[in-house]
């Protein structure tokens, strides 16, 4: 073909469901990206170990992105990178957890991952202990419960803005990252993937649901919002935008077996 599409997608509410993160409903859409050689990078929210368990459950060995962007990781060998590579984006954990810390004993009332044990995380996610435990595994952002007032959340962002870092809204919680976000790997690796296909025309497709994917979206030629509790806040500014009608999964395999489609790929 004459273009080489890459999709880029956030996981949970996406390509996960929801509720208990399958993605049964997906299948017939993944397995036509791997018949036709389309990358799949995942790009969420989700902490490196998580990433990597995912990519196994699809068999996925694409790069990928962890954090809301706080890192691009590269499998070994995927491009000129014999030993794979890490590039990170955000400004050091532990900087953004003594940021954290310090706001909590000003009196903002929230719970963030690392003051929470694997149980509590579980408790709260839906997740298994394992699982939970792996989401607190992180190198460039701490997702937290906000606890407190609509008024001091807006006190609490200004803080968060200087210190050098920003808030940002997922899906269940909040992240306070450093000043990168989703959409910035997604150039970062783009520019990769135009030096690989020298003599095609790369075109990229990202799917996402919630304000955290926005950078994402309005990153890629063709954007794809995945219906959501939150999807009705999504302003995308990208003019070739698509609203699925189904939501999770069920919308992400209906909407890419429908654009590959269009597009002439198969």
């Amino acid at each position: 073909m004459d273009s080489q599409f890459i999709v880029f997608s956030d996981l949970d509410a996406t390509l996960l469901d929801h509720h208990d993160y399958s993605f049964d409903a997906a299948n017939p859409a993944l397995d036509k990206l791997r018949a036709l050689e389309i990358p799949l990078v995942l790009n969420s929210s989700k902490t490196m170990p998580e990433m990597k368990q995912v990519r196994t459950q699809l068999n996925n060995e694409h790069p990928y992105i962890v954090e809301n962007g706080a890192a691009l990781i590269i499998p070994p060998k995927y491009f000129e990178y014999a030993a794979g590579e890490v590039v990170n984006f955000s400004s050091e954990y532990k900087i953004i957890l003594q940021t954290v810390y310090q706001l909590k004993e000003e009196g903002f009332q929230f719970r963030s991952f690392d003051m929470l044990s694997a149980k509590e995380v579980s408790a709260l996610t839906g997740l298994s202990e394992a699982n939970a435990q792996m989401a607190k595994q992180r190198i460039g952002s701490e997702p937290l419960l906000w606890e407190d007032t609509n008024e001091k959340l807006d006190e609490f962002t200004k803080f968060i803005h200087q210190y050098g870092l920003k808030l940002i809204k997922g899906g269940r919680f909040y992240h306070v990252i450093g000043l990168f976000d989703k959409g910035q790997a997604v150039d970062a690796l783009t520019k990769a993937y135009e030096k690989k296909y020298t003599n095609q025309s790369v075109i990229t497709i990202g799917l996402g649901d919630s304000p955290n994917d926005l950078p994402m979206l309005e990153t890629v030629d063709i954007a794809i919002v995945i219906q959501s509790a939150r999807s009705s806040e999504m302003k995308v500014k990208n003019t070739n935008c698509i609203f699925s009608q189904q939501e999770g999964p069920a919308g992400w395999n209906e909407e890419i077996l429908k654009l590959l489609a269009q597009q002439g790929v198969y």
